[in-house]
């Protein structure tokens, strides 16, 4: 867990704008990476990315320092399932 401290003490030192354009510019590198994998037909891309956005999600509630009190899905592709069976 010494990447929080490790981060703060990074962002403290650098101009946010930056910071904000670096850290996006990362997921959306991540982003490009996934869909070149599937392009590719590299094997399980699903699970990796399953667990890359589960990752981000754990990551930025706990810096958030909120709990999560809705149901809504935190993905896109999630809002496309239903949330219970319908009878």
């Amino acid at each position: 867990m010494a990447f929080v401290p490790a981060y703060s003490a990074f962002a403290s030192r650098v101009d946010r704008m930056r910071l904000v354009f670096g850290v996006t510019a990362f997921f959306v590198a991540n982003i490009v990476l996934f869909a070149l994998a599937v392009h590719a037909g590299v094997d399980h891309v699903g699970v990796f990315y399953y667990v890359w956005v589960g990752l981000f999600s754990c990551r930025s509630s706990r810096s958030s320092g909120r709990t999560r009190t809705t149901s809504t899905p935190r993905t896109p592709a999630a809002a496309s399932f239903p949330s219970s069976p319908s009878a």
